[in-house]
């Protein structure tokens, strides 16, 4: 049998959010793995609301350093000195600006609470049940974009945007994902507010679904101008197999006509 490979929705709303929603982070649960992917608003709270904790937790990969994708940073910082023994967490992410830095010097009870990993494009990680690839996203600051890949036999994978315009690098490696993680922060009707923001609006996340032939689209960071519903319409016109996940739905990789949301 298979072993687990799932991701929760911790928080799927983009910078200017409307609560309850909370903003960008994933739980990936592969085998006894748990890696968690960006740290938004949040995201310690939803991480025990999911069913997990800081303690549980492989490492974090981070996409970037805007705030709506570290505002938890701190709360978990603080957890992971307070309840973790041994090694510091491990956090891979781009080059941390200033402030960043100084979140990062946190050290309680004498030992540092993580362990700043640089990640850059074209980077490998390796873990128990599951191996990650690093790959260049075009946003306003250092980004990346995350593909991980079951370490088993069956080799499924999941391939997770973080913020960034289309490009033909995350098309590529998305080719024949079991499930692609794409933002869809605007609307098509706002597609030159999304490029200059270097964003994507959602008809063009299931454009690069459709090219990459993925299994499953899921869209998340919805800003305030693209209500779910409308996401969901826009994205279905050019690619069926998309859901829109609310904040704690599960999705199961590779589950393709039983794949199931919630």
């Amino acid at each position: 049998m298979d072993a687990p490979f799932s991701v929760t929705f911790l928080g799927t709303a983009a910078a200017l959010f409307i609560p309850p929603a909370n903003t960008a982070a994933l739980l990936v649960r592969v085998g006894t793995d748990r890696l968690l992917v960006d740290c938004g608003v949040g995201a310690v709270r939803q991480l025990r609301q999911a069913g997990s904790a800081v303690q549980a937790l492989t490492a974090v990969l981070l996409t970037h350093w805007h705030p709506d994708h570290v505002a938890g940073l701190p709360n978990l910082l603080w957890h992971a000195a307070k309840e973790r023994t041994g090694a510091p967490l491990r956090l891979y992410a781009p080059p941390a600006p200033r402030w960043a830095r100084w979140w990062l010097r946190v050290v309680v009870g004498g030992r540092p609470a993580v362990e700043h990993v640089l990640a850059r494009s074209r980077d490998t990680l390796s873990f128990e049940h599951v191996r990650v690839a690093a790959v260049h996203a075009d946003h306003s600051i250092p980004a990346l974009s995350w593909v991980l890949a079951e370490a088993g036999a069956t080799q499924r994978r999941l391939v997770v945007s973080g913020d960034t315009r289309p490009t033909s690098a995350l098309a590529s490696a998305a080719h024949g994902a079991d499930l692609l993680v794409h933002e869809a922060t605007y609307l098509a009707r706002h597609h030159s507010l999304a490029t200059a923001r270097q964003h994507t609006t959602a008809l063009q996340a299931a454009q690069v679904a459709r090219a990459a032939r993925v299994g499953m689209l899921a869209l998340t960071h919805l800003g305030m101008g693209a209500p779910r519903d409308a996401v969901l319409a826009e994205a279905r016109s050019v690619f069926e197999r998309v859901v829109v996940p609310r904040d704690l739905d599960r999705l199961d990789v590779g589950l393709l006509g039983g794949t199931r949301c919630g």
